[in-house]
């Protein structure tokens, strides 16, 4: 970080500040992974760098979803969504659309939660994203298993490990 503020390489240093939110984060130092999240998310902003802008949302509202602030959590995952769909990222589009469907799951609102999922299919489908055509049949088979539906789930995750097996290599 030291050497990419003192060489101005500012897309580096929200870079930084976003992996150290990233790391705050994962040791439970809530207060500094949102400082730092945040830090990156203005150099991004006045950097115009909207793809970055996106991803800090992304994690802001990933973050923010953790301490239980699901409105603003969604702001943000809206607002990531927003920008990727603008900037035509299909692939980030699909994750921010996964990103909502995680939210909405952990409040127990399944069917807002398979609204987003499909929405993320759909994306992924349509661009042939097979890693990302694993993860939602995952996300249904979670979402299949939180509602009792036993054998939906099973079938959602034999199709998950379909799409992510290495039998196309």
């Amino acid at each position: 970080l030291a050497i990419k503020i003192e060489i101005c390489n500012r897309y580096g240093e929200a870079t930084s500040y976003g992996h150290l939110g990233a790391l705050f984060e994962s040791l439970g130092q809530y207060d500094k992974a949102r400082e730092y999240q945040e830090k990156a998310l203005a150099i991004r902003i006045k950097t115009a760098n909207r793809d970055g802008e996106a991803t800090s949302y992304g994690n802001l509202g990933t973050l923010f979803e953790l301490l239980g602030q699901h409105d603003k959590a969604q702001e943000y995952q809206e607002k990531a969504l927003a920008i990727k769909k603008k900037i035509g990222d299909r692939i980030g589009e699909a994750t921010s659309y996964r990103n909502l469907m995680c939210l909405f799951l952990s409040q127990g609102m399944y069917a807002k939660a398979n609204f987003y999922l499909e929405k993320a299919m759909k994306v992924g489908k349509g661009i042939g994203h097979r890693s990302g055509e694993a993860a939602n049949y995952s996300c249904l088979g979670e979402i299949s298993l939180k509602r009792g539906e036993y054998d939906k789930a099973q079938e959602y995750y034999e199709k998950e490990i379909g799409r992510a097996s290495c039998r196309e290599r």
